[in-house]
């Protein structure tokens, strides 16, 4: 790895590093999921692109618009950022709660 073996002295130089680190990782190494049959992150995603473009982008379609209309809103719209901080904190509570009964379910 050239992060460690290299000291830097500017971010250009850590930059050109990384550049070249995201070039080998998705254009030129083969991924071995199942589902890249052996191709490289790039080709998969290039490959990928036009049904996702279809299927998912583009509600003008048939079958986009099937797809769009069946999938859930994963993001429900809070209208503010406070709304949305409000609603991350009662989830953050409520995550604290399940831990600390978690917690003395164990100490008893």
């Amino acid at each position: 790895m050239a992060f460690r073996k290299t000291r830097y002295t500017s971010t250009a130089q850590i930059q050109a590093d990384l550049d070249t680190y995201i070039e080998e990782y998705n254009a030129r190494r083969t991924h071995s999921g199942k589902h890249c049959l052996g191709r490289t992150p790039k080709q998969t995603w290039e490959d990928g692109y036009d049904p996702y473009k279809k299927y998912v982008l583009d509600s003008s379609s048939v079958e986009g618009a099937a797809l769009a209309e069946a999938r859930p809103n994963p993001l429900p719209d809070f209208g503010s950022q406070s709304q949305l901080e409000d609603e991350c904190s009662k989830n953050q509570n409520l995550q604290n709660q399940k831990v600390e009964v978690a917690i003395e379910k164990l100490m008893h």
